[in-house]
């Protein structure tokens, strides 16, 4: 199952031109997050609240499971390890330049482009994640955060799949969707067979 969630990524990953990663690229002007003492323009995300970074969207989704507006960081500079603990991290209301502005933390992640080495380093990097998010979830089912009601079986899962397909603009995306899916669903096998639960294969 592993194996296949590997080889499904691979293929969903083998177009991309570019990646964004967890380095900053951009830091707007009155970003209350950045100076001496907090985030610069070439610093690399390693970890957030004792969770790594593996691909750029770990960054949101940790910190949308943890709230609040103070956490933990550690980041990659000039080739030194940063620790930032109790850092404040709260949003501000930035001008888009069209009018309008929106709450947002001030900075931004850079693009790299997708060599063929990197595009194997981001299947790994995904898997890993993927496996995280089924200890996150069980976590969260223990902890209270989620229910069994929040939880799908095969029907939940191919409605879904099938909802993210029909909203696809090509049936090529159709198609990378559900190999998205497939490689999600068969790396959280591997994960959950391998646990010593007497209901599962581990056991």
């Amino acid at each position: 199952n592993f194996i296949a969630g590997l080889v499904l990524l691979a293929i969903v990953v083998s177009p991309a031109k570019q990646f964004v990663t967890p380095v900053v690229a951009q830091i707007e002007e009155g970003c209350a997050l950045a100076g001496e003492h907090g985030i610069q323009v070439g610093d690399r995300i390693l970890e957030l609240d004792g969770e790594k970074i593996f691909v750029h969207s770990n960054f949101s989704t940790i910190l949308a499971l943890n709230g609040g507006d103070v956490h933990d960081l550690v980041l990659e500079r000039n080739g030194e390890r940063i620790v930032l603990d109790d850092f404040r991290m709260e949003k501000r209301e930035f001008d888009n330049g069209d009018g309008t502005a929106s709450l947002r933390y001030g900075f931004s992640f850079s693009l790299e482009e997708a060599t063929f080495g990197k595009k194997l380093s981001y299947v790994w990097n995904s898997a890993l994640d993927t496996v995280r998010m089924v200890r996150l979830s069980i976590q969260m089912i223990f902890n209270g955060q989620a229910g069994i009601q929040d939880m799908s079986g095969p029907v939940g899962i191919v409605q879904v799949m099938s909802d993210s397909a029909a909203q696809s603009e090509t049936a090529l995306d159709a198609l990378m969707t559900m190999l998205s899916f497939g490689s999600f669903i068969a790396i959280n096998l591997a994960v959950m067979n391998l646990l010593p639960i007497p209901a599962l294969d581990g056991g």
